[in-house]
């Protein structure tokens, strides 16, 4: 997968009360091998709310949360964050318009004590906060594949993956086609609908 994230503003509600750990307040994209087990393989890159972006991971079950020990500036409320999964190895970028991308970390699982992520796993936004007695609000938008492949290729390269007999890829590109706004074509929709049923 190749997903993007818009993480308009994070805040510290409880800023006084937890005025020394302001910073590990947090938004951005997680994956993870479960959503009842909260010691699973996780990875994060996120926006945390003295506006850097940052890497948390998690490469053994009921291990220790790390994190890269690095920070980097982020850009307020155009901070984006991407991450990727080829395989194994888990990849996060950020940006400050959604299109330009700086790597900033690459998490290689090959190696974990108690094998690679999960397959499938899941995916999806989150928020945390310093502590369970913290709260932290954010406001994200435009989740979405990131445009890696320009979106008037993904038809073409979805019927040929059909044609092959390819279907789990197939479905893939119309997925992509699909979370296409702002270029939104209404044919190319259409064709994407007719692809996948």
């Amino acid at each position: 997968f190749d997903y993007r994230l818009r993480v308009q503003s994070v805040t510290d509600v409880d800023k006084e009360r937890d005025r020394n750990h302001q910073h590990f307040s947090r938004a951005g994209l997680m994956a993870r091998d479960s959503l009842t087990d909260n010691s699973s393989h996780q990875i994060i890159v996120a926006v945390n709310s003295g506006n850097t972006f940052q890497n948390i991971y998690r490469t053994t079950r009921g291990g220790i949360t790390s994190d890269n020990n690095k920070t980097w500036p982020a850009n307020g409320s155009n901070s984006w964050v991407r991450l990727q999964r080829i395989g194994a190895i888990f990849y996060t970028y950020s940006s400050g318009d959604g299109n330009d991308w700086t790597p900033l970390f690459q998490l290689d699982t090959t190696g974990n004590p108690d094998g690679p992520f999960a397959n499938p796993i899941h995916l999806g936004i989150a928020v945390s906060a310093h502590s369970f007695v913290s709260n932290t609000t954010a406001v994200v938008s435009d989740l979405s594949v990131t445009p890696t492949v320009p979106i008037n290729r993904t038809i073409p390269l979805a019927l040929l993956e059909y044609r092959r007999g390819h279907y789990d890829k197939a479905i893939e590109w119309c997925r992509r086609c699909l979370g296409g706004y702002p270029n939104y074509s209404a044919a190319r929709v259409a064709a994407a609908h007719a692809i996948l049923s």
